[in-house]
């Protein structure tokens, strides 16, 4: 491969629209795809990778509701499956989910991690200081990731005019972080160390996340809806 990617990962906005040729592109080239979705509410956001086949199926379970206005992000996202990875970089969600949680969901530490956006320095640095600080929230894995992979200075422009139309605001006014470019090799630890903010522990290359993802989807076959009938 070019850029030598091992593992990449989809996260459609509150849908799977890209999975199939995804996964089938990923497959014919070698690489490992990382099937996820950013599920929103208002502003806030945060990135569900699947696992595996179970988990894959319960993302869909949760699509749907949340298509038919039916799931609330704060309270029903299942933090204790082991099917399911969340990647948060929400400061209000995680204190929710960490500081006034159940008992059930305290257990589910290993599958909410501390997501870094690289692309947006500010936020990186917020969440990542808040967590650090706070010594009455537990330790959690931290991630960082880009929302748009960049491989080298030649992406910038483009990045750049699909990030302004994200944000609604012109290329001249888009803040310099907006333009990051993850270098090729740069690893997640360097990055913090980099950042000018509290040291923080544990810390997950992306390719320690993708081992913990197995997903294999036979899509040679049909596989009907189960009918479960009205009582």
């Amino acid at each position: 491969m070019e850029h030598d990617v091992k593992a990449l990962c989809l996260a459609d906005r509150d849908g799977f629209y890209g999975v199939v040729e995804f996964y089938l592109c990923c497959r014919e080239a070698g690489i490992q795809p990382l099937v996820g979705v950013e599920l929103t509410q208002e502003k806030k956001r945060v990135i569900v990778i699947v696992r595996n086949r179970e988990g894959y199926e319960e993302l869909s379970e949760i699509i749907t509701r949340r298509q038919l206005k039916e799931f609330h992000l704060e309270d029903d996202l299942p933090l204790n499956s082991p099917n399911l990875l969340t990647l948060c970089d929400d400061a209000f969600l995680l204190q929710r989910w960490l500081r006034n949680g159940s008992s059930q969901r305290r257990e589910s530490h290993d599958s909410l991690m501390l997501g870094l956006p690289l692309s947006d320095r500010n936020a990186f640095r917020r969440v990542l200081n808040l967590m650090a600080r706070r010594s009455d929230l537990p330790r959690i894995p931290a991630v960082p990731f880009v929302r748009l992979n960049l491989f080298g200075a030649q992406d910038v422009p483009l990045y750049k005019v699909l990030r302004a139309i994200n944000l609604g605001c012109t290329v001249e006014t888009l803040q310099q972080e907006e333009a990051y470019v993850w270098e090729r090799g740069e690893s997640a630890t360097a990055v913090l160390h980099c950042s000018e903010t509290i040291s923080y522990e544990p810390v997950l290359e992306a390719a320690d996340v993708a081992k913990l993802c197995d997903l294999r989807i036979d899509l040679g076959r049909c596989h009907l809806p189960k009918f479960v009938p009205a009582v």
